[in-house]
């Protein structure tokens, strides 16, 4: 039997930002809605299926901002980025 290698997706911005990548996971999601994998190219609308407003809420209690629908069509990694440029 062989190993299936599989290409899910580039992750070189996320890696960079693991430790931040941990934290929102942490905050903003409940263990069990937490996601697997998260790709550079993939933003919230591909991880979370609930209400943006609950989202959306869970951010200004953790970052103090609320998120903009520019936020969640966004790659993870530029929300990572603007989040703790401006959190803190």
């Amino acid at each position: 039997m062989s190993e299936d290698n599989y290409d899910l997706g580039e992750t070189n911005e996320l890696s960079k930002r693991q430790t931040e990548l941990s934290e929102f996971l942490e905050r903003m999601f409940d263990e069990v809605d937490r996601p697997y994998f998260i790709s550079d190219d993939a933003c919230l609308y591909d991880i979370f299926a609930g209400v943006d407003d609950e989202l959306s809420k869970r951010c200004l209690e953790n970052y103090g901002r609320n998120l903009s629908q520019n936020d969640f069509r966004a790659p993870i990694w530029k929300l990572l980025d603007s989040l703790y440029r401006t959190s803190d």
